[in-house]
């Protein structure tokens, strides 16, 4: 993935969250995240906020109206970013379910998919609309 000059494409931290695995509710780098487990670890890692984990809040990634409940009751804490910056949160949607991850460079993010795992992609790319990028009011 180096670019030119050997340099990455985005910035070499998220190269440390690339190949976590995919568990539905999981919140560890071992056991493997979901997308707000990626989200709330690198937001721990990275800027030392604790976000909730809010793994109790929905069934299972077909759980809609869990996981939509999850992110409407996140907004309260998160402002739109009209300048979208590394670390910012992207959410997105695949059909009708939500998806986030992190914003690393204008054309790329950090996020994980069932069966994929953790991996830097193209914003907008894959089959994701982007629906806002948002900056947590602590950062």
């Amino acid at each position: 993935m180096a670019e030119k000059g050997g340099n990455l494409p985005f910035p070499e931290w998220a190269s440390f969250y690339v190949g976590i695995p995919f568990v539905v509710h999981g919140r560890d780098r071992v056991q493997g995240v979901d997308c707000w487990g990626l989200v709330r670890m690198v937001y721990a890692d990275r800027y030392g906020i604790d976000l909730p984990s809010w793994a109790d809040a929905y069934d299972d990634l077909d759980d809609r109206r869990g996981i939509a409940a999850v992110v409407t009751d996140e907004r309260r804490v998160w402002r739109v970013a009209d300048r979208p910056a590394e670390g910012d949160v992207i959410l997105m949607r695949a059909g009708d379910l939500p998806h986030v991850g992190v914003w690393l460079t204008p054309r790329r993010m950090l996020h994980t998919r069932e069966r994929v795992g953790a991996r830097v992609g193209f914003i907008g790319g894959e089959f994701f609309a982007v629906e806002g990028v948002f900056r947590h009011v602590g950062r």
